[in-house]
């Protein structure tokens, strides 16, 4: 795959920050800079981390999306709150196929406990892949009901001190525009090494250990351009019309490696 020219990162940064998505900038200086090694051993302090307020999503969200069959958790951020084990695989099954990735909780454990959550709710369930940039990165994880994707982007952990560098296959949470502690529920996976992310704060949570070419294979034709505040407001109908080419995260499912291996 060849990688975008400097005039189309432009566009993509551009439209990005009309949109105020929620994800790691990409510059031409950038893509220089990832051929360097990242130097992880003194990062830049970060500012005090003040835990969200509890959301009030019991009173206004409740009897309608309970109704609707999901559980109280994914209504609700803060009773999604498990310890993750210190390892553990997850099976994403895409519009493209499947792919595996091995999650490290010593590598980032806020982080890692809040990605493993929220597979166990099913929060990654029909999430469209609205970001990908062709060689770069491919973004995805707001949820299709907008009340829940609203409620969700509210609930930010506390960053995690980079212990890997964001390499090829490796997977990150995106931020919102790259202010400290926002991490919620969007993730982005490198295609190539980006170690230029190691020094903003993306602390890479587990790695693609199998199926690294489903996710090359996204369609990356809309690059930068489809606004996550779209899905946020109109959910994945509202965005199919314009978007209809976008690919599909289906589900997530935790796997036994055991399993997989035979």
């Amino acid at each position: 795959m060849t990688h975008p020219s400097s005039a189309l990162l432009f566009l993509c940064l551009f439209a990005s920050a009309c949109t105020g998505a929620d994800d790691p900038k990409v510059s031409p200086e950038d893509l220089a800079q990832s051929e360097q090694s990242a130097d992880l051993s003194e990062p830049t302090p970060l500012p005090p981390y003040v835990p969200p307020k509890d959301p009030e999503t019991i009173t206004y969200l409740s009897p309608l999306l309970l109704n609707q069959g999901l559980t109280l958790d994914l209504v609700n951020p803060h009773l999604a709150r498990e310890t993750a084990p210190e390892k553990f695989q997850a099976k994403w099954s895409t519009t493209k196929g499947e792919f595996v990735v091995e999650f490290v909780r010593a590598w980032a454990p806020h982080g890692v406990d809040r990605i493993y959550n929220l597979i166990k709710i099913e929060f990654y369930k029909d999430v469209l892949v609205h970001r990908a940039i062709e060689g770069v990165l491919v973004q995805f994880g707001i949820h299709g009901e907008t009340s829940i994707a609203t409620t969700w982007r509210e609930a930010m952990i506390q960053d995690d001190i980079p212990k890997q560098s964001n390499r090829r296959g490796y997977m990150s949470f995106a931020k919102m525009n790259r202010r400290p502690h926002s991490r919620s529920t969007q993730l982005f996976i490198n295609l190539r090494d980006n170690p230029v992310f190691d020094q903003q704060h993306f602390a890479p949570l587990g790695r693609v250990i199998s199926g690294l070419r489903v996710v090359d294979s996204f369609f990356s034709g809309y690059g930068d351009n489809v606004p996550a505040r779209l899905i946020r407001n109109e959910g994945n109908e509202g965005v199919s019309g314009p978007y209809p080419k976008l690919e599909r995260i289906l589900k997530v499912t935790l796997v036994d490696p055991a399993d997989e291996a035979q």
